[in-house]
């Protein structure tokens, strides 16, 4: 047994070393970053339980403990992820290496995650290092699209990022205690980058963070409306701020008008899903789906002679690419089948209910802030910016790993939540 002093300054460094990670994670040009963070995080963990076997091995029964039901449900749907990727439409070797691209960080970072303690100062740090993570996103996209030289165009890759980070930095900003921060939060993090993304043309995003916003601030409302007294001066120059830029933008830029002017336009979704739905839907792949891999995606179109419309021609490759389009869960139907498209809806209902049940119950603090910011971003993935087009599993994996201990942590500390037996 290794002093107890000990133990802590190795989680100290691991959480560092995660928050390194998380940045990374979420920046695509600090690639350096998530892999230094997520291979530091992994040495000091290793080391971690050889010195302290017995301390190790309680965290994640506790983490199971708390949260078995959606454990069991996340990975029954991955058990038909792999399943689906081993016998895949196309090839299966190819598949199951994509699948091992795009979930190796997210699993390295479980593996670490559930072997430290649940605690507030894992918790806040972590919550830091994703608002950190933010500004430095905001900032690198400012400079990569040139707005000093008057450029108003955003590339959408950056809408991508900031949907996801966006509720923690807005759950930073209404409860971090420095003003000095708080300000540097609002103008860095939130105006910025709502700025920049509205650059981006990408209205999905645009809706998702205004159904993120308004998920935070209605649990505000109802929890702690005194919180939102306190920052009623910020809400109110956010406010004219958006309302100001927006006028702006539609007078001087041709994207954000023909965006904004483009209405229920779905941008050719609604012909992907007419031409494509109906012939997955009789296909003798709809129960377990292609498996992972747009490839195979491409392939089972052009083996069915699907209507060459939305897309392109590849004279390299000679076949046609299909533009992967469709809503997420209508993707995860192509993909994983009936079952894993039936597992996931189960899945996501029991979350989205024991959230509401949980946050109902439970009195407000600032852990549970930080629970509602991965709720609101979760439900945002799925139903909002999930109704307009696909999304990379790899974030939605990392959220609900952050959720795992989050929730963990609020249920040890709060004698009134619910506990799933």
């Amino acid at each position: 047994m290794i002093p107890k002093y000990y133990v802590n300054k190795i989680d100290t460094i691991i959480i560092l070393f995660l928050c390194l990670f998380l940045i990374g994670f979420f920046n695509e040009h600090l690639t350096s970053f998530k892999s230094i963070g997520i291979g530091g995080a992994l040495m000091f963990t290793i080391l971690n339980i050889s010195k302290n076997r017995s301390l190790q091995l309680k965290y994640p029964i506790l983490i199971y403990n708390n949260n078995k039901i959606s454990i069991h449900l996340f990975m029954l749907f991955f058990t038909v992820v792999f399943i689906s990727s081993t016998f895949a439409y196309s090839d299966n070797i190819r598949s199951l290496y994509y699948l091992y691209r795009e979930i190796k960080y997210p699993i390295i970072f479980l593996f670490i995650i559930i072997m430290l303690k649940p605690s507030k100062k894992s918790v806040d740090t972590i919550l830091l290092a994703i608002v950190l993570s933010t500004i430095i996103l905001n900032i690198h996209f400012f400079y990569k699209g040139d707005l000093l030289n008057g450029t108003l165009k955003i590339d959408r890759f950056f809408s991508s990022f900031f949907e996801i980070t966006f509720p923690f930095s807005l759950i930073s900003f209404l409860t971090i205690k420095n003003n000095l921060f708080k300000l540097f939060i609002f103008i860095f993090s939130i105006c910025l980058g709502i700025t920049l993304l509205l650059l981006t043309g990408a209205r999905g995003s645009w809706f998702m963070i205004f159904f993120e916003s308004l998920i935070i601030l209605s649990y505000i409302l109802i929890k702690n409306r005194e919180l939102l007294k306190k920052h009623k001066y910020y809400l109110i120059v956010g406010i004219i701020f958006i309302c100001t830029l927006l006028i702006y933008l539609y007078t001087h830029s041709n994207l954000i008008k023909v965006k904004i002017n483009q209405g229920s336009y779905t941008s050719g979704r609604d012909i992907i899903i007419k031409d494509r739905f109906p012939i997955f839907l009789v296909s003798n792949t709809n129960l377990i789906g292609l498996g992972y891999g747009t490839f195979n995606y491409t392939k089972f179109l052009n083996d069915r002679n699907t209507t060459k419309r939305i897309g392109y021609y590849n004279k390299e490759k000679n076949i046609y690419i299909y533009w992967h389009d469709e809503p997420f869960l209508i993707s995860v139907f192509y993909h994983y089948g009936f079952i894993g498209f039936i597992l996931l809806s189960i899945f996501l209902i029991y979350f989205i209910i024991y959230n509401l049940v949980k946050l109902k119950k439970t009195n407000y603090s600032d852990e549970m802030y930080f629970q509602v910011a991965i709720f609101s971003s979760f439900i945002g993935i799925f139903f909002m910016r999930g109704l307009f087009e696909n999304m990379h599993m790899k974030y939605v994996i990392i959220l609900y790993f952050l959720y795992l201990i989050i929730n963990t942590f609020t249920n040890d500390k709060h004698e009134n939540s619910l506990h799933i037996s």
